[in-house]
């Protein structure tokens, strides 16, 4: 069976947010852009990743966990320009946690490079320029076979830090378990709930998520919807069509049992919901 392996690049302002999703499937690959107010798709026959995570040169444009160089002439989608991050904020273990000796065995493979990072810069992107000065950028990467078949993906930004949530249905040893990964990172902290930490999903619709880990409450709801088309994995190939909300009002809060740790309203969230 074929596999995927991409990153997406995630940069965002006040006024607009754009994400990059360098991607290999099976004997070919693509760049997805995504703005404010479209989705575009660019195919290539060549992708080629660094042994360091992440680096990526497809066609003429180059990406790293520094910099996007961004180059692409095609007829449906122009784009050119640089942006240059700084300050990254790694985890402090790699996200999968206690399921990274069998993550080869699994569905899909998450990572994530950045919570949180400074970006400066400036592309243009069909005529329209999107500049960045000190602003906020995220990087997380994805490999394996499929996304799952069930998933809510929601990631934002606010003054103090960031979060980052996945909860799926995923197969595993012939069976299907309910997955949570989660971050938020506050006030220079870093708080994790997930699955293999006994993290439980209590509610999980359209927009709307809750998790309870021991004291942990994390509450997660999409206030505003302004979703594109996106192509994502199935089995190795990008062939199925999701949608995401690239920039939309994410609320968050984060709860202990004696207290609120972090509330906020990330004007800057990203929003996936297949379920």
């Amino acid at each position: 069976m074929e596999k995927f392996k991409g990153y997406y690049f995630k940069c965002s302002s006040n006024e607009h947010t754009v994400a990059l999703i360098p991607t290999s499937h099976g004997n070919s690959a693509s760049l997805q852009i995504i703005t404010d107010q479209n989705s575009f798709s660019a195919d290539y026959r060549h992708i080629l990743f660094g042994k360091t995570v992440p680096r990526v040169k497809i066609g003429e444009s180059a990406f790293s966990e520094r910099k996007i160089v961004l180059n692409v002439n095609r007829t449906k989608v122009k784009a050119e320009g640089a942006l240059y991050f700084g300050g990254l904020t790694p985890l402090k273990y790699d996200i999968m946690g206690a399921f990274k000796p069998v993550a080869a065995l699994m569905q899909c493979r998450h990572r994530v490079i950045s919570m949180k990072h400074k970006v400066n810069g400036s592309v243009k992107i069909n005529g329209e320029v999107y500049v960045f000065k000190n602003d906020c950028g995220y990087i997380e990467g994805d490999e394996g076979r499929s996304f799952p078949r069930k998933y809510i993906w929601a990631q934002g930004f606010f003054e103090e830090g960031s979060v980052m949530m996945s909860v799926a249905e995923v197969p595993l040893a012939g069976a299907v378990i309910g997955g949570v990964i989660a971050v938020v990172y506050a006030y220079g902290k870093e708080y994790r709930l997930a699955t293999y930490l006994g993290a439980k999903t209590v509610c999980a619709g359209d927009g709307y998520v809750e998790i309870k880990q021991g004291k942990y409450t994390l509450t997660i709801k999409r206030l505003s919807d302004n979703s594109h088309k996106l192509l994502a994995p199935k089995n190795g190939k990008m062939n199925r069509i999701i949608r995401e909300s690239p920039k939309c009002e994410l609320y968050c809060r984060l709860k202990k049992s004696n207290g609120v740790i972090a509330e906020f309203i990330s004007e800057s969230g990203s929003f996936e919901s297949e379920v």
